[in-house]
Protein backbone atom coordinates (compact mmCIF):
# COMPACT_ATOMS: atom_id res chain seq x y z
CA UNK A 1 0.00 0.00 0.00
CA UNK A 2 1.24 3.52 0.20
CA UNK A 3 1.39 6.15 -2.46
CA UNK A 4 0.92 6.25 -6.09
CA UNK A 5 1.76 9.52 -7.96
CA UNK A 6 2.64 11.31 -4.79
CA UNK A 7 -1.02 11.12 -3.52
CA UNK A 8 -2.13 8.84 -0.69
CA UNK A 9 -4.51 5.82 -0.74
CA UNK A 10 -7.96 6.20 0.99
CA UNK A 11 -7.40 3.28 4.05
CA UNK A 12 -3.42 4.62 3.77
CA UNK A 13 -4.77 8.32 4.97
CA UNK A 14 -1.66 9.08 7.34
CA UNK A 15 -4.49 12.32 8.47
CA UNK A 16 -7.18 9.47 9.57
CA UNK A 17 -8.41 8.57 13.19
CA UNK A 18 -5.94 5.43 13.18
CA UNK A 19 -2.85 7.95 13.21
CA UNK A 20 -4.62 9.50 16.33
CA UNK A 21 -6.35 12.47 14.55
CA UNK A 22 -9.57 13.44 15.82
CA UNK A 23 -11.18 14.56 12.38
CA UNK A 24 -11.04 12.36 9.49
CA UNK A 25 -11.62 13.74 6.32
CA UNK A 26 -14.00 11.51 5.05
CA UNK A 27 -13.16 11.47 1.09
CA UNK A 28 -15.85 11.29 -1.35
CA UNK A 29 -17.94 13.33 -3.79
CA UNK A 30 -18.21 16.62 -3.41
CA UNK A 31 -16.53 18.85 -0.71
CA UNK A 32 -15.57 17.38 2.44
CA UNK A 33 -16.20 18.74 6.23
CA UNK A 34 -14.09 18.41 8.86
CA UNK A 35 -16.27 16.33 11.26
CA UNK A 36 -15.08 14.84 14.52
CA UNK A 37 -14.49 11.19 13.98
CA UNK A 38 -16.14 10.20 16.84
CA UNK A 39 -19.42 12.23 16.07
CA UNK A 40 -19.55 11.43 12.47
CA UNK A 41 -19.38 7.74 13.80
CA UNK A 42 -22.54 7.80 16.44
CA UNK A 43 -24.31 10.02 13.96
CA UNK A 44 -24.07 13.08 16.11
CA UNK A 45 -22.38 15.65 13.77
CA UNK A 46 -23.49 18.70 12.55
CA UNK A 47 -26.96 19.34 11.37
CA UNK A 48 -27.35 18.10 7.61
CA UNK A 49 -27.55 21.37 6.35
CA UNK A 50 -29.40 19.76 3.39
CA UNK A 51 -32.70 19.16 4.81
CA UNK A 52 -35.44 20.16 2.48
CA UNK A 53 -37.34 23.42 2.81
CA UNK A 54 -40.11 20.84 2.71
CA UNK A 55 -39.22 18.95 5.88
CA UNK A 56 -38.94 20.98 7.63
CA UNK A 57 -42.20 22.89 6.92
CA UNK A 58 -43.96 20.15 6.72
CA UNK A 59 -42.95 19.31 10.47
CA UNK A 60 -43.74 22.66 11.41
CA UNK A 61 -47.46 22.50 10.13
CA UNK A 62 -47.32 18.70 11.48
CA UNK A 63 -46.65 20.50 15.22
CA UNK A 64 -49.39 23.28 14.69
CA UNK A 65 -51.77 20.88 13.54
CA UNK A 66 -51.53 18.35 16.68
CA UNK A 67 -51.21 21.39 19.06
CA UNK A 68 -54.67 22.97 16.87
CA UNK A 69 -56.05 18.82 17.12
CA UNK A 70 -55.45 18.76 21.13
CA UNK A 71 -56.77 21.94 22.09
CA UNK A 72 -59.88 21.73 20.04
CA UNK A 73 -60.40 18.21 21.08
CA UNK A 74 -60.39 19.58 25.20
CA UNK A 75 -62.80 22.42 23.66
CA UNK A 76 -65.06 19.90 22.08
CA UNK A 77 -65.65 18.35 25.81
CA UNK A 78 -64.95 20.81 28.41
CA UNK A 79 -68.50 21.49 29.06
CA UNK A 80 -69.66 18.00 29.23
CA UNK A 81 -69.85 16.85 33.05
CA UNK A 82 -67.08 14.32 34.69
CA UNK A 83 -69.98 11.88 35.05
CA UNK A 84 -71.77 11.97 31.47
CA UNK A 85 -72.42 8.72 29.85
CA UNK A 86 -70.56 7.63 26.65
CA UNK A 87 -73.16 8.63 24.48
CA UNK A 88 -73.76 12.07 26.30
CA UNK A 89 -70.04 12.70 25.67
CA UNK A 90 -70.19 12.00 21.88
CA UNK A 91 -73.63 13.53 21.60
CA UNK A 92 -72.17 16.64 23.24
CA UNK A 93 -68.49 16.74 21.23
CA UNK A 94 -70.58 16.66 18.19
CA UNK A 95 -72.72 19.31 19.11
CA UNK A 96 -70.36 21.96 18.89
CA UNK A 97 -67.87 23.24 16.27
CA UNK A 98 -64.58 22.06 17.86
CA UNK A 99 -65.16 18.70 16.83
CA UNK A 100 -65.05 19.68 13.27
CA UNK A 101 -62.35 21.46 13.81
CA UNK A 102 -60.47 18.65 15.01
CA UNK A 103 -61.41 16.12 12.22
CA UNK A 104 -60.56 18.62 9.32
CA UNK A 105 -57.01 19.34 11.25
CA UNK A 106 -56.97 15.53 11.64
CA UNK A 107 -57.10 15.19 7.70
CA UNK A 108 -54.59 17.89 6.86
CA UNK A 109 -52.66 16.54 9.29
CA UNK A 110 -53.07 13.11 7.12
CA UNK A 111 -52.17 14.54 4.09
CA UNK A 112 -48.87 16.48 5.17
CA UNK A 113 -47.20 13.50 7.12
CA UNK A 114 -47.43 11.36 3.89
CA UNK A 115 -45.53 14.07 2.44
CA UNK A 116 -43.05 14.42 5.15
CA UNK A 117 -42.57 10.44 5.55
CA UNK A 118 -41.70 10.67 1.53
CA UNK A 119 -39.13 12.80 2.30
CA UNK A 120 -37.64 12.02 5.50
CA UNK A 121 -37.15 8.95 7.92
CA UNK A 122 -39.72 8.07 10.29
CA UNK A 123 -37.08 7.77 13.07
CA UNK A 124 -36.02 11.71 12.06
CA UNK A 125 -39.28 13.14 11.89
CA UNK A 126 -41.90 11.54 14.19
CA UNK A 127 -40.12 12.20 17.25
CA UNK A 128 -40.02 16.11 16.07
CA UNK A 129 -43.85 16.30 16.80
CA UNK A 130 -43.06 16.03 20.41
CA UNK A 131 -42.72 19.20 20.46
CA UNK A 132 -46.36 19.84 20.25
CA UNK A 133 -46.14 18.98 24.12
CA UNK A 134 -44.56 22.26 24.32
CA UNK A 135 -47.21 24.14 22.52
CA UNK A 136 -49.61 22.26 23.84
CA UNK A 137 -48.36 23.10 27.51
CA UNK A 138 -48.22 26.47 26.90
CA UNK A 139 -51.66 27.52 24.97
CA UNK A 140 -53.46 24.99 27.80
CA UNK A 141 -51.96 27.13 30.32
CA UNK A 142 -52.92 30.13 28.90
CA UNK A 143 -56.16 29.91 27.22
CA UNK A 144 -57.64 26.55 29.37
CA UNK A 145 -55.61 27.73 32.43
CA UNK A 146 -54.39 24.57 33.83
CA UNK A 147 -51.53 24.41 35.74
CA UNK A 148 -48.12 24.13 35.05
CA UNK A 149 -46.42 21.65 37.68
CA UNK A 150 -42.15 21.68 37.91
CA UNK A 151 -42.44 17.56 37.24
CA UNK A 152 -44.02 19.06 33.57
CA UNK A 153 -42.23 21.91 32.95
CA UNK A 154 -39.12 19.13 33.20
CA UNK A 155 -40.39 16.83 31.65
CA UNK A 156 -40.84 19.26 28.63
CA UNK A 157 -37.57 20.21 29.53
CA UNK A 158 -36.33 16.26 28.62
CA UNK A 159 -38.51 16.08 25.55
CA UNK A 160 -36.67 19.33 24.14
CA UNK A 161 -32.98 18.05 24.82
CA UNK A 162 -34.18 14.32 23.23
CA UNK A 163 -35.57 16.92 19.74
CA UNK A 164 -32.33 18.83 20.02
CA UNK A 165 -30.04 15.11 19.76
CA UNK A 166 -31.98 13.94 17.37
CA UNK A 167 -31.99 17.39 15.08
CA UNK A 168 -28.07 16.40 15.12
CA UNK A 169 -28.60 13.53 12.57
CA UNK A 170 -29.44 13.06 9.37
CA UNK A 171 -32.89 13.62 8.16
CA UNK A 172 -32.42 10.34 5.42
CA UNK A 173 -30.60 7.11 5.84
CA UNK A 174 -28.45 6.79 2.98
CA UNK A 175 -30.05 4.63 -0.08
CA UNK A 176 -27.08 1.70 0.56
CA UNK A 177 -27.90 1.20 4.05
CA UNK A 178 -31.72 1.14 3.53
CA UNK A 179 -31.70 -1.44 0.06
CA UNK A 180 -35.31 -0.11 -0.62
CA UNK A 181 -33.82 2.06 -3.47
CA UNK A 182 -31.93 1.76 -6.16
Amino acid sequence: MGSKGGRVQRDQDPSGPAAGNAYDPCPGPGPTERIPFALRRTGMASPNPRIPRTVIAGIALAVLLDTVIQITWKLAVAGIPDDASLGATVSGALSGPYFYVAMLAFGAQLINWMRVLARADLSYAQPFTALSYLTVLTLSSHTLHEHLSPARLCGVGMILAGVFLISRTSHRTPDVQRGTRA
